[in-house]
This record gives C-alpha cells, structure tokens and sequence, in this order.
C-alpha cells in the first residue's frame, strides 16, 4: 500500500493552503494538528477527497483541543466527519485497509516528574489561559481548570494500555502501521530541543513496543522537526511535517510524501 503521509498542517493559520494528494496515494495519513474548528475540517476533507478519493486515516493532535474541552472535543470532530465516509477517525482504535491495519491515538506523553511538569506548565500553551481571558486553552470536562500535567499523563497512561492490548491482539501476518501525534522515542526528537525539559510533552520511549511487537510503520508528528525516516529495531518511523505558515520551509521540508507498506 502506498501511503501518503503528513501532520502539522494548522489549517486554521492558512487560509490559502493548497494542500495536495498524489495522484499515486492509496492511503492518506494525517497524524494530528490538522485544524482546530471541526466543521472547517471536515470542508477540508470533503475538499481534498476532490482530488484522489482515497482513505483518509486521521487522529487528533493537541492542537484540536485548543478552546474546546478535553476529552469531549473529540465527539465534536467525529460528528463534524460522520458523513464522510473516507474519514477513519481513530482514537484508541484499530481500522484495517486493504489488508493493512492502522492503529490511532493521540497518545501525548509522561510528564510525571516534576520538573518536567513544572517546565511545561510554564513553557508550553496546552497550560496556560487565552491571551486577555480568564479561560483556560484546553478546559478539562467537569472543571473550570486547564489541562495539567496529571490530566496529560493520565491520559497518556490510557492510550499507552490501549495501544499495548491492540498490538498484542492485531493479526500479526497483516502489515501494521501505528499513528500517533506524539513522538514514541527520545531517539526522533529535533536535536536543538534536546537539553530543554519541555521536551518531555513532546515524546514518551516506547521503542520496547517496536522491539517486542515490530509494527511495520509508526507515524508521529506534533514538533515541528524536518523531515524524520528512521529504523529503531525493525520498525520504520517517520514524520512529515508542515508547521506553522511562519516558520521557515527548511525547518520542516515538508513535501507529499508516500511511504511503501508491503
């Protein structure tokens, strides 16, 4: 199968964005930060799918939870997409396409020690309030809170059990390709972010899941970091990463691009 791949393309910052399916793609794959307004989302699809009418595998990246509550933003996209049958919108679910089977979640990271928490509530936006408003970015259901490093984590905790249980019980002749925002080892992330502690809601090391259940392909997005196309053990793992408009096209070199899965 060939698969189109890209994340990060913060449609709600390019009113102009012509974004491209290749005319050879079988499989598009969208790892998160697609755009933060279901309804403007699912024109996008609907837009695109003009172009090659393929399958599109897409989850949700941090971003989609930008002035919305956590977790329930999520029903909002899945209704917002409901009638586009095209769309596999996976959270803690497993599609099979043509014989390959895609494995989505968002699946954030560990953030439980402490300094790492106390970085990231000071240096990353997830944690803060709207700039001039008393509410919070990301509001957590049944609070008036923000997103906090416990909620994070826990939420990590959830997708990390459910993403072990589907790769011990998918069919281990059939390809499978793992889909997730967040990076799954230290070893993928930008090296000018190395020594900054905020980097920890970036990543989490799961490269023992690749060693012990060898997914054929692992897709992440989230940093902004060029283009990734790595072997850790005998999993290939890759990002394409559009970014923001303003941000150099070097940063990211992103292009279409299509990855094999045989």
């Amino acid at each position: 199968m060939k698969i189109q791949i890209a994340s990060d393309l913060h449609l709600e910052l390019r009113s102009k964005t012509k974004f491209q399916i290749r005319d050879d793609a079988e499989t598009l794959v969208l790892a998160g930060d697609v755009h933060k307004k279901p309804k403007s989302l699912a024109k996008f699809f609907r837009r695109i799918l003009k172009q090659n009418d393929i399958p599109i595998v897409y989850i949700l990246g941090n971003h989609e939870y930008y002035g919305r509550v956590f977790p329930d933003a999520l029903d909002e996209y899945r209704e917002a997409c409901a009638d586009i049958p095209q769309v596999k919108l996976l959270e803690k679910k497993m599609v099979e396409i043509k014989g390959v089977q895609f494995l989505g979640t968002t699946l954030w990271s560990d953030i439980s020690n402490p300094l790492h928490a106390l970085a990231v509530q000071a240096g990353i936006t997830d944690f803060k309030y709207d700039h001039g408003e008393s509410r919070p970015v990301v509001q957590v259901r049944g609070t008036y809170d923000g997103m906090s490093p416990f909620v994070w984590t826990r939420e990590y905790m959830e997708c990390r059990e459910w993403l072990v249980e589907a790769l011990e019980n998918r069919n281990p002749r059939k390809p499978t390709v793992v889909v997730t925002h967040h990076a799954p080892t230290r070893a993928v992330h930008p090296k000018k972010f190395l020594k900054s502690l905020t980097r920890a809601a970036y990543e989490s090391e799961l490269s023992g899941l690749m060693d012990r259940y060898k997914p054929e392909l692992w897709v992440y997005g989230h940093d902004h970091g060029p283009r990734v196309d790595t072997q850790i053990y005998e999993t290939r793992v890759v990002c394409n990463q559009m970014g923001y408009y303003f941000e150099k096209a070097k940063q990211t070199k992103y292009e279409p691009w299509i990855i094999e899965v045989k």
